[in-house]
């Protein structure tokens, strides 16, 4: 698919859907609706960083299986700070941000894959 999106991996997440766009526009879509990074930034302000660490990781996960790259790249590395008790300001400030962005590419996208 012709589209430069620098925080999706287009092709790798139609790849694993035999090129289903419309399956792949739903996915999108119930990330938008489900996968809240509000909460984690409510979770981790709240100093609750174990219960962060897990949705951190239910969100790599996700982001993971839709070749959202930006966002599993810096989860993964927000993860690994969390578990190993380093700073992670850095890092969860850069994950805010790319969530932010990435939300933005999906609503680019959608009306390519569902048109």
């Amino acid at each position: 698919m012709e589209a430069f999106l620098p925080y999706i991996d287009i092709d790798a997440g139609l790849a694993l859907l035999g090129n289903n766009k419309k399956l792949y526009a739903r996915l999108l879509k119930s990330f938008l609706a489900t996968m809240n990074f509000d909460e984690l930034k409510g979770l981790v302000d709240g100093g609750q960083l174990a219960e962060a660490k897990d949705k951190a990781h239910a969100l790599k996960g996700v982001s993971g299986n839709l070749h959202l790259t930006k966002n599993f790249l810096l989860l993964k590395e927000f993860e690994m700070c969390l578990k190993e008790g380093k700073d992670f300001g850095d890092v969860f400030a850069e994950l805010m941000a790319a969530a932010q962005k990435t939300n933005e590419e999906i609503n680019r996208l959608l009306p390519l894959l569902e048109g």
